[in-house]
């Protein structure tokens, strides 16, 4: 659902985006278009809202959203899925096998994989790439945590594309200390 809000920001508009679940729709917004976004000079942004027409042919309705004396199309964007994986390797932590050092101290080492797959949950072309941006922490908050990772700069932010139905698999290298807790 779209709800116009012409007389925000000094008269100058908005449109409200909300997302239903369950036959129901939800109570907070999901995206908020505000009229500043658009152009400059735009006045009652929102004061009409059309959204039944797919104007550039890609299978998704467009929004036309009038102001005064103008009007903005504004078309829908492409709906993806990704799914995440994770798994371990070895998939069970052996305390008692030490087999790296780090730090001067034996401990054992491992690799979690996390994989990444896309798919469309709209028409998009096969070429159209998507773009990924996330990180990887190890989420112990503890003064003493158990896992470190190897390498925690390389992992704060990474971004990667990806095309529909591809899947690209990262190692992420850590090793876990023995705690007396």
């Amino acid at each position: 659902m779209v709800v116009g809000a012409p007389l925000e920001d000094d008269h100058k508009g908005a449109i409200y985006v909300f997302f239903s679940q369950r036959n129901r729709i939800l109570r907070k917004y999901k995206q908020r278009i505000a009229a500043l976004d658009m152009a400059s000079g735009l006045r009652y942004f929102g004061r009409s809202i059309h959204g039944s027409m797919d104007m550039d042919e890609d299978g998704l309705v467009d929004l036309a959203v009038g102001s005064l004396g103008a009007a903005v199309l504004l078309w829908s964007r492409s709906v993806v899925r990704i799914h995440a994986n994770i798994r371990f390797e070895p998939s069970k932590i052996n305390i008692f096998v030490k087999d790296c050092e780090r730090g001067g101290k034996d401990v054992t080492c491992m690799s979690a994989v996390v994989c990444l797959n896309v798919t469309a949950r709209t028409a998009i072309p096969p070429t159209q790439e998507v773009a990924i941006t996330y990180n990887t922490t190890i989420g112990e908050r503890r003064f003493n945590p158990r896992a470190i990772m190897d390498d925690p700069d390389k992992l704060l932010f990474q971004n990667l594309t990806l095309l529909s139905g591809e899947e690209t698999c990262q190692h992420i290298y850590f090793y876990v200390m023995v705690s007396t807790d």
